[in-house]
C-alpha cells in the first residue's frame, strides 16, 4: 500500500507536479490507475484459483472482504464468487 505523498517523495517532487505527469503519460489519475491494477490482480487470482477471495481481499489489501467485494462489482458488475464461477463454467463447459 503506496500513498500519494510517499510517491512524491521517492520521485522528488510535488503533488501537482506528479499528477499531471502521470495524467499525461498514462491517461489516468494515480488512484484510478491503482485500482484498474488491484482489480486486474484481483481478476487473475480469482482464475487461479488458489486463494479464497477474503484470501484475495486481505492479499491485496483492501480494509475488508466486504469492500473488496463492492470494490469488485462496482467495476465488474458482478461479485468476486460470481466472476470466479463464470470463469469455472467456461473451462467446464
Amino acid at each position: 500500500k503506496i500513498t500519494l505523498p510517499e510517491l512524491c517523495f521517492l520521485f522528488g517532487t510535488n503533488k501537482t507536479t506528479l499528477t499531471r505527469a502521470f495524467r499525461r503519460l498514462t491517461g489516468d489519475t494515480v488512484v484510478g490507475y491503482l485500482a484498474r491494477l488491484r482489480l486486474h490482480t484481483a481478476k487473475r487470482m480469482l482464475r487461479e484459483g488458489k486463494l479464497s477471495v477474503t484470501e484475495i481481499a486481505e492479499a491485496l489489501n483492501f480494509s475488508s472482504v466486504h469492500y473488496f467485494t463492492r470494490f469488485f462489482r462496482k467495476h465488474e458488475n458482478m461479485s468476486p464468487s460470481e466472476y470466479a464461477g463464470s470463469i469455472r463454467a467456461r473451462f467446464e463447459g
